[in-house]
């Protein structure tokens, strides 16, 4: 697998070291006078975010975000077969450095007990990182210089601010000022005036932390990972479209243009990260909301335990034709069959053709499991029909197959295999309430061989499908749910190792 997009993300301060050619560390630690908005003590990298930024993301202190980052990537990255391991030593070969080490950003003279801060006012990237001992860096810096590299200097309030420009689509600025390494991604397209990020991060004497959306980004960050999160983010999304860089498809505007500010909050406690991001939907989600599928009334209380579960309980149709345009490309092409769908499996051996779970789907067509057991030959002497209330169930006990039963409930098909289906529908078809999605995993309740099973059919390469399983199985639990709250829709992950 290409890592090229992972990289250019996460080592924006790395690829500047790499490049850059060594500055002299200024005296100043900030323009102007006066006293700054009190999240800058704890989010010391603020003090360089202005007002007007149209995204900010700051860590408490450093190490934690490095800690949170490497996480995501261990959790995240299974889907994509990569861990933060494989990326250490990729790092460690091209960069020299291991990024995701707290102790090689000390050895480069980084102060990781205090925060870093990422952000914008257009689309390139700024970011603030505090120093230790800028002497130090300064020194590294310089050691990494590239042959033949172009730097231009200028001087603004007494430091000195470097350029690089790698190719004549972006640019590379950075400064030492005072215990402070600035760094900005300029876009060319955006045409900004010279030094003009620098004079915005000097004057901004820690601005965007004392605007409502970083109070509200707190509020949001310390209900769900506790008081003052680790790392806090916040998007204007409005601001965002509304950049002339943006080219959003006409026909992607209702969707898109439905957001208001995004937030997100993250923190880890010992094998526990916890991380929430929160779409504001100003106008309601009631839309949204009318698009979830019913749920059997004894849904959650027989899956509970369950080793796998996953849940699409919106539309996934709807869903895909409005996000459509905003990607380029049709998302629903494969979901014609079915329009949303729920799954918990609390044991399976596919080598004995044995399992436990349920199934509810809203099938498309649905007579379609109905019509696809009636053409196995002697299917109707291993069936027993049956009544549960109004809703018709079959029963099925068929040689070398698990037993299992279904039904057509409202617009779902209800499945159980080798599991009680009257437990479910007991109480019929119920409305899904605010959850529009949820996966679950528990990787340690079965061994390696059942996973390896389970995804021979996706990772054909047995070695590869090793280090899935590998990944997988490094984590006790993991949790992702999709829920509207209130006028939001809120994404929260949970993963403990």
């Amino acid at each position: 697998m290409q890592y090229v997009g992972v990289k250019r993300t996460c080592l924006f301060l790395a690829v500047v070291l790499s490049v850059a050619c060594g500055p002299k560390a200024g005296r100043s630690g900030g323009g102007g006078g006066g006293p700054m908005p009190a999240a800058v003590s704890t989010y010391a990298g603020l003090r360089w975010v202005p007002a007007d930024a149209t995204y900010a993301l700051a860590a408490r202190r450093t190490d934690q975000a490095l800690v949170l980052l490497k996480n995501a990537i261990d959790g995240f990255g299974i889907a994509g077969e990569v861990d933060a391991a494989e990326l250490s030593r990729e790092s460690t070969r091209e960069l020299g450095f291991d990024v995701l080490s707290p102790d090689a950003y000390a050895e480069f003279g980084v102060d990781l007990d205090r925060g870093l801060a990422i952000w914008s006012r257009g689309l390139g990237p700024s970011v603030a990182v505090p120093l230790a001992d800028p002497q130090r860096l300064a020194a590294e810096i310089e050691r990494r210089r590239g042959p033949g590299t172009v730097v231009q200097v200028s001087r603004a309030h007494d430091v000195e601010v470097f350029t690089i420009r790698p190719d004549r689509d972006a640019s590379f600025h950075w400064v030492i000022a005072g215990d402070w390494f600035l760094a900005h991604l300029e876009v060319t397209e955006e045409h900004e005036a010279e030094g003009a990020w620098f004079e915005e991060a000097w004057a901004a004497r820690g601005g965007f932390a004392g605007t409502p959306e970083f109070t509200a980004a707190i509020d949001e960050g310390t209900r769900r990972v506790g008081a003052e999160p680790p790392v806090v983010g916040v998007a204007r999304v409005p601001a965002i479209l509304a950049h002339p860089l943006v080219e959003e498809p006409s026909a992607c505007g209702p969707t898109l243009g439905a957001l208001g500010r995004v937030f997100l909050a993250a923190g880890v406690e010992g094998g526990d990260s916890r991380g929430a991001v929160v779409f504001e939907v100003p106008a309601g989600v009631d839309a949204v909301r009318a698009l979830i599928s019913q749920v059997p009334a004894g849904w959650a209380a027989a899956r509970a335990g369950a080793p796998v579960v996953a849940e699409v309980g919106l539309d996934m149709r709807a869903a895909a034709a409005a996000f459509s345009p905003c990607v380029g490309e049709d998302l629903g092409r494969d979901l014609e069959q079915a329009r949303s769908g729920r799954l918990f499996v609390h044991a399976i051996d596919l080598d004995g053709m044995k399992g436990k779970g349920a199934a509810s789907v809203e099938l498309a067509n649905p007579r379609m499991l109905a019509d696809m057991l009636s053409e196995i030959p002697g299917i109707g002497f291993l069936s027993k029909q049956r009544a549960l209330g109004p809703i018709d169930v079959t029963d099925v006990n068929a040689p070398g197959v698990p037993r299992f039963s279904y039904a057509q409930a409202g617009a779902s098909t209800v499945i159980a295999v080798s599991s009680s289906i009257d437990a479910l529908l007991t109480g019929g078809m119920v409305a899904g309430g605010d959850e529009l999605a949820r996966f679950e995993v528990l990787p340690r309740a079965w061994p390696a061989e059942t996973w390896d099973e389970l995804l021979a059919s996706a990772i054909g390469r047995e070695e590869a499908r090793a280090d899935t399983v590998r990944r997988l199985r490094a984590w006790t639990k993991g949790e992702i749910t999709l829920a509207l709250e209130g006028r939001s829709i809120v994404l929260t992950a949970h993963g403990t190792r």
